[in-house]
């Protein structure tokens, strides 16, 4: 999933060069994409 491929990609890059809730922020989306594709999968399962 793209959104999982470019979070990651931030986290990579900029993690600890950036405020510390910029890191958690990324931290989030990076942790929070894997439950989001799941989802995704389940709704078109489901229709």
């Amino acid at each position: 999933m793209m959104i999982t491929s470019y979070s990651q990609l931030l986290q990579r890059k900029h993690q600890g060069k950036l405020v510390d809730k910029a890191d958690m922020y990324i931290h989030f989306a990076v942790d929070g994409a894997p439950s989001m594709q799941n989802l995704i999968n389940d709704l078109l399962e489901y229709s």
